[in-house]
């Protein structure tokens, strides 16, 4: 029999077994899963704090409490050994102390955020007031001043995008849409300036916007980018087709990442039908530059991405080839 098994047939008057607290005693001495449970215990905490972390007023005392709990439950397997079992006080301290320190440092950062965030707040609030007070201020000019001021406007949001100030363009346009919700130039720099930013839903807003107002505006059937920035309202031709060139490739990127067939299909139309209204527009359509596909090959990707769904891509092969795209 090994040395330290017990015999479970042993008649009453034997060995009796030792007191149940020399037992558990033995037991959270020996045991091997103990730095297993320690580090369950300092994982468990940490899920909850991760969990709760979303709501701002907590962080504080999850932190001191994840801190504490980490600290403590650390060197739990060996304060359970025989020689170590008397600094368990040593080792509360050693904790308490640790989320002591978490906690006042977690509590400043906080107030720090939270006055952070009040401040922009108040500068975006502040901001929307000077926006509202300009445009109501413009829009009570002659309307020759407030043309030139339309004009000058946009010439600035030009310049503001080549030197790629997509923030202070935001500004800008949002402003001068205070004093004309419907004026092209504000609407298509708008546009662009989300798109840097990758805001496709607020990019279409505007870009939609833009065609549906170009419509109804005679300018739009006329002049080129150049004609645009005579114009007040800033509306042309050039920059209704190209505007329509940019909804086509943002048509083609939602059909290469569609998952369904028929969502792809409808995306892939939906290019179509904007770069065939933009090469209606401005015929020699827009070339490649590095950043965006040219009109043709706009027209190429649908045609191969129907063929591939097994859809009639026949409408935009014809389209491809009035214009030129061979």
């Amino acid at each position: 029999m090994a040395e330290n098994s017990e015999d479970d047939t042993a008649q009453p008057g034997g060995n009796a077994p030792p007191p149940v607290q020399q037992r558990l005693s033995q037991l959270l001495g020996g045991v091997p899963l103990t730095p297993a449970v320690a580090v369950a215990v300092v994982l468990i905490v940490l899920a909850i704090c991760i969990w709760l972390w979303e709501i701002p007023w907590l962080r504080p005392f999850l932190a001191t409490a994840g801190a504490a709990v980490a600290a403590f439950a650390g060197p739990i397997p060996a304060l359970l050994t025989p020689e170590l079992r008397g600094k368990w006080l040593f080792a509360v301290v050693i904790a308490a102390c640790t989320a002591a320190g978490v906690w006042f440092a977690t509590e400043d950062l906080q107030q720090r955020l939270e006055k952070t965030a009040a401040a922009n707040a108040d500068a975006a609030q502040r901001l929307d007031g000077v926006m509202a007070w300009t445009g109501d201020t413009v829009r009570q000019e002659p309307a020759e001043q407030r043309g030139a001021f339309l004009l000058a406007a946009a010439l600035s949001e030009r310049q503001l995008y080549r030197q790629r100030r997509y923030a202070t363009i935001l500004d800008s346009a949002r402003t001068v849409l205070q004093i004309d919700a419907d004026n092209g130039h504000a609407l298509y720099y708008a546009g662009e300036a989300y798109r840097h930013f990758g805001d496709w839903d607020n990019m279409r807003d505007m870009f939609q916007k833009f065609i549906s107002v170009a419509a109804g505006n005679p300018e739009s059937r006329t002049g080129d980018a150049r004609d645009c920035y005579r114009r007040p309202d800033g509306y042309c031709k050039e920059r209704l087709a190209f505007v329509n060139h940019l909804m086509a490739l943002d048509s083609l990127m939602s059909a290469s990442s569609a998952s369904g067939g028929g969502v792809k299909i409808d995306a892939l139309h939906a290019a179509f039908a904007f770069e065939r209204d933009a090469m209606t527009d401005w015929p020699a359509g827009f070339p490649a530059d590095g950043r965006f596909l040219s009109s043709c090959n706009v027209l190429r990707q649908v045609s191969q991405g129907l063929k591939g769904l097994v859809a009639d891509g026949t409408n935009v092969d014809a389209v491809a080839k009035h214009n030129g795209c061979t």
